[in-house]
């Protein structure tokens, strides 16, 4: 629970000390949307079925990551992200319902991103201006979004094959460790903020 308010925290430190670097905005839009779904979920859970919260943040997931690369990637992924979005839409609503929590489409979404993240890492690679990668800000934002994304693949794909609504221990732990790589993420992140302002 303490990771869902973490996003938050962090969206608030970035507008602290990012207030001036616009080419960060979709990264603190993107902490702004998943903080506040998160939030309500968490709300709405003592109320009964938060599930569809987790799609709409299954869909802000791959969709803020795209528009974070989207100027570091090659264009071919404009397509690849369409049709990812659109798979993920059709199976939250035709093939799992949007009252479960869609464990396929959850996982190709962080596949996706880790692709991304590869990419951005080929293109960096190839780049004839690469500098020392600890002194690169956004080598650090794409190491926490493929850690997370990583994490994240492996527990979607898990409560894809295991009926965890059932097996509330190992739903739990599941959800522990998920948390934990979103933890990881967030922190990463906040530690970029404070070394982009410090770089300056």
């Amino acid at each position: 629970m303490f990771s869902e308010y973490l996003y938050l925290g962090t969206w608030l430190l970035g507008g602290l000390l990012l207030k001036d670097k616009k080419e960060y905005r979709f990264l603190l839009t993107f902490l702004l949307l998943q903080g506040g779904l998160r939030v309500f979920a968490i709300g709405l859970s003592y109320l009964g079925n938060n599930l569809f919260i987790y799609q709409l943040i299954g869909l802000v997931e791959l969709i803020g990551a795209f528009f974070i690369y989207r100027n570091r990637v090659s264009d071919k992924w404009k397509n690849i992200i369409f049709l990812t979005t659109i798979f993920y839409l059709v199976s939250s609503v035709f093939i799992v319902s949007i009252w479960s929590l869609n464990s396929i489409g959850l996982a190709m979404v962080q596949l996706a991103i880790i692709g991304l993240g590869i990419n951005y890492l080929w293109n960096l690679y190839r780049s004839k201006s690469l500098k020392l990668l600890n002194k690169v800000p956004f080598f650090w934002i794409n190491t926490a979004f493929i850690l997370y994304a990583s994490g994240s693949f492996f527990f979607h794909l898990m409560s894809a094959k295991v009926n965890m609504e059932t097996n509330d221990s190992l739903f739990n732990n599941a959800w522990i460790l998920e948390a934990g790589f979103g933890i990881l993420r967030l922190l990463i992140i906040c530690y970029t903020f404070i070394f982009i302002i410090r770089e300056k």
